[in-house]
C-alpha cells in the first residue's frame, strides 16, 4: 500500500504532519471506507529530498513474503 500526502499547507495541518514521530516499531493502523482494519508496523524511516526520491525503492516491499506500506 502506498500513501502520499502533505506535512503542512498554508491554511492547516496536513495528513503527515506528525509523520517525523513515528519510530521503529510503532504501529499504523489504516481503515479503508469499507471498514476494513490493516496494521503495519514500523521498520525503519528514510526522509529524501521531495526531488530525488528512488520511486522504484518506495515502491517495493522490503519482504517479497508480507504486505508493506509506504508513507
Amino acid at each position: 500500500m502506498f500513501i502520499y500526502g502533505h506535512v503542512s499547507s498554508w491554511p492547516a495541518d496536513g495528513f503527515f504532519y506528525n509523520l517525523q514521530k513515528l519510530k521503529p516499531g510503532d504501529d499504523i493502523l489504516i481503515t479503508r471506507g469499507d471498514n476494513t482494519t490493516y496494521t503495519y508496523r514500523v521498520i525503519k524511516s528514510v526522509v529524501y529530498p521531495y526531488n530525488a526520491v528512488p520511486m522504484s525503492t518506495v515502491l517495493n516491499t522490503v519482504s517479497d513474503a508480507t504486505s508493506g506500506l509506504t508513507l
